[in-house]
């Protein structure tokens, strides 16, 4: 009787769920595999929902989605991936997976291609020959990871989310890579990120349900010069909720850092014509930072509370021998101190409304405590007489808040519409003193608000993914004593992507962005250089806009990664670096150039020579040509730089060789030089969770050295450069460290198999 009522009430259902998607999993051999993942998605590649087989290998999704893509993965199993209208599918058939003992078959790094972005999975074995998981990203294809910072195509900024909440890069270099599920990289950014600066936006995605802790330990420390890149990251998970607290630690301490400038210049009836031979002198950077967060996660939504305390500091004090084209000669001491306090609160919200809406809140305030303080002096040899000295400081407070709201709906057949809201508000004020002016305090408002509507989707026989978006933008700027600006604009956006074959894409794109000038361009606190060349901003800048235009293609497979990219962009009134001459001194300011043009060419490729990638040969290179046109100069320059490196993954021993061309860069009146750079380490996995490495940075190196000069048509002639002798051949010491505490297996049991023993990570998120 009670199975005839199970039988009923089955048939019941089964006629009542009339947008179900239900099935049964099966091998070759017509028997039910259990543990399957499977996931529904929309026509948009969008998540919607998802499931786990029984153990007799039955799904069953309730769902109103037409037409749906159901995803099935296993780790013993390929995937499989079905597009269907129907609501019972019958029997789904997975092969086998293939594998072999002497070399594995399996891809290391898995990825799905969703349009909007791509999600990785990690093998467990691909895991464990690296350190931590930061160092394991880059296995995905054109992110890079250097001093424990991501960059993507070797020099784009990377915005790391974890679970779609403000995250670090250190953060990950604590995390637990077993906690993870996958990893979802946009490129470009979502609408939310467009316009702040990013490359690419990269998502961590862990696993939900899990109950216990982790502890990440990530030691990057050198003796001579005392130098470390220290972390440290305790997460404890109880269900759906996730507790975590992070330490990160910075310092540097140079004894020998010198500064040698050539200065030429005139101010009234003066010439100073001089050369500063620099004297070794102390450079010193502490950075503490702590956060501690709190997040919740549900199916259908997460929330997040993150509070944060940075305290930063630096100092150069610069001794030099001053020498005056008449032969005069002074002792010189040139003073740069900065620090500050940051105290930031930041509250996430997100809920899947139902399949076909969602909604996200994020709200962040910030508030800046700093101080700077600068000063330049000439004596006499052996005496304490000051031929001439200026000094500034300045107490600075600023609290923000950011709030950013977005709403996404799905449109049958169209695409995904998101519309979104961002708002800036800050308060700036400054305390400023001096030994020439009277002390005097300065106050600004500002306040920016974007607004965005963008749609994007599939079209073609979903060969073409396409993404437009239009935003409206307005800034407010109020200075007391200045004409307030008000400003609104237009930032539209089209992509295309077009996917002729598997692992090739063809994009091409066109942004128009409007950059305003940030506080400290706009502040007329003066920094002083020499007795009559200071650094100041410049009140009366105001916005400008920019056209970009990308176009490219990005293929990969198992063996090889390559994507080219061509950009050309044209920036009227761009901000950039300008000479003017002052009332009481000649200023480094900045100033809206009348002409800005970049054309750019990059090249960002990895090729594996074996199947089991145990070797990684990359490259990242790049051609400029600027174009330059400002109030009497106007400069074309062209630039180049190269950077390759290899890297050698075994199963308990990784090494890396990275080399950095020089390259020189033209921002307006200023030609900036980067040096070269190379370095060499070694890892090994000692024990589960534990590494030990070494580092070998500027090897055979005599000094580092950078630098800048001006145009020839400044009113400053100046050549500077600064050395460190102290920061070559820096060899630093890696102890990576990551245990559990108070875990259980959660994982589902592999199916026996003599071979591989990988256990892969799985998608019960």
């Amino acid at each position: 009787m009670k199975n005839l009522l199970s039988f009923a009430l089955s048939i019941l259902l089964f006629a009542t769920s009339a947008y179900a998607q239900r099935g049964r999993v099966i091998d070759a051999n017509n028997q039910p595999i259990v543990q399957v993942v499977v996931a529904l998605n929309d026509a948009d590649s969008t998540f919607v929902k998802g499931a786990t087989t029984d153990a007799d290998g039955w799904f069953d999704l309730s769902s109103d989605v037409r037409p749906y893509i159901l995803v099935f993965k296993h780790l013993s199993y390929e995937s499989r991936t079905i597009r269907s209208s129907q609501v019972d599918l019958g029997n789904v058939t997975l092969k086998e997976g293939q594998y072999k003992l002497d070399e594995v078959v399996v891809q290391a790094v898995e990825m799905e291609e969703h349009g909007s972005h791509k999600t990785y999975r990690f093998t467990q074995k691909t895991l464990g020959k690296h350190v931590n998981l930061l160092h394991a990203m880059r296995e995905i294809p054109h992110l890079d990871v250097f001093a424990n910072r991501l960059s993507y195509m070797g020099s784009g900024s990377v915005k790391v989310l974890l679970n779609g909440v403000n995250a670090t890069d250190t953060e990950l270099a604590t995390l637990s890579a077993e906690d993870v599920v996958k990893i979802e990289l946009y490129d470009p950014p979502p609408a939310r990120f467009m316009g702040q600066g990013f490359s690419c936006v990269v998502d961590i995605i862990t696993k939900r349900g899990l109950t216990g802790g982790t502890v990440g330990i990530n030691l990057f420390d050198a003796f001579h010069p005392p130098f470390g890149e220290n972390s440290v990251g305790v997460t404890y998970n109880h269900k759906d909720s996730r507790w975590s607290l992070n330490y990160d630690n910075e310092f540097k301490r140079y004894k020998k850092t010198r500064l040698w400038e050539k200065l030429d210049y005139s101010f009234g009836d003066e010439e100073y014509n001089k050369t500063k031979e620099g004297l070794d002198s102390p450079f010193k950077r502490d950075n503490n930072a702590f956060q501690l967060r709190y997040m919740h996660r549900k199916d259908n939504h997460t929330f997040s509370v993150t509070g944060g305390f940075t305290a930063w500091a630096q100092t150069k004090d610069n001794a030099q021998n001053v020498t005056y084209s008449d032969g005069r000669e002074f002792a010189a001491q040139n003073h740069e101190g900065e620090r500050y306090k940051r105290y930031t609160l930041d509250l996430y919200y997100d809920r899947k409304l139902n399949e076909k809406n969602s909604l996200l809140l994020n709200v962040i305030g910030t508030y800046y405590d700093s101080r700077l303080t600068s000063g330049y002096t000439e004596t006499n040899h052996g005496t304490e007489s000051a031929y001439f000295s200026t000094n500034s400081a300045v107490r600075a407070r600023k609290p923000s808040v950011i709030a950013d709201a977005s709403y996404t709906h799905t449109l049958a057949k169209i695409g995904t519409l998101s519309l979104g809201v961002r708002d800036h508000l800050q308060y700036n004020s400054q305390d400023v003193a001096t030994n020439t002016n009277a002390p005097y305090a300065i106050s600004t408002w500002s306040n920016e608000t974007h607004v965005y509507g963008q749609l994007s989707g599939w079209m073609w026989h979903n060969k073409v993914y396409y993404r437009g978006m239009m935003g409206l933008h307005h800034s407010y700027f109020k200075r007391e004593g200045f004409k307030t600006v008000s400003t609104p604009y237009f930032s539209p956006l089209l992509q295309l992507y077009y996917y002729p074959a598997k692992g090739l894409r063809l994009f091409s794109s066109y942004q128009l962005s409007t950059t305003l000038p940030s506080i400290s361009m706009l502040s007329e606190v003066p920094v002083w250089i020499d007795n009559k060349y200071a650094f100041q901003g410049n009140p009366a800048l105001h916005s400008y806009q920019t056209h970009t235009v990308w176009a490219g293609m990005d293929y990969s497979n198992n063996q090889i990664s390559a994507a080219l990219t061509l950009m050309y962009a044209r920036s009227p009134d761009a901000i950039l670096p300008f000479f003017e001459e002052g009332d009481d001194a000649i200023f480094q300011t900045y100033a809206n150039t009348l002409r800005n043009e970049q054309y750019v060419a990059s090249l960002s490729g990895t090729y594996y020579p074996f199947p089991s990638k145990v070797l990684a040969i990359s490259l990242r290179a790049w051609a400029y040509r600027y174009i330059v046109k400002g109030n009497g100069y106007d400069w074309g320059y062209n630039a180049a730089r190269a950077i390759p490196s290899l890297r050698l993954n075994l199963d308990k021993f990784n090494a890396e060789l990275f080399f950095q061309s020089r390259f020189k860069m033209i921002n307006g009146q200023m030609l900036v030089h980067s040096p070269s750079a190379i370095y060499a380490e070694a890892n090994y996995k000692a024990a589960k969770g534990l590494s030990v490495g070494i580092h070998w940075r500027y090897p055979f190196y005599r000094v580092y050295e950078d630098g800048r000069e001006t145009h020839p048509s400044a009113l400053v002639q100046s050549v500077t450069k600064s050395y460190i002798y102290d920061l070559p051949n820096l060899v630093c010491f890696r102890l990576v460290y990551n245990f559990s505490f108070g875990r259980k297996d959660q994982d589902s049991r592999k199916k026996v198999n003599n071979a591989d023993t990988d256990s892969g990570i799985l998608m019960n998120d």
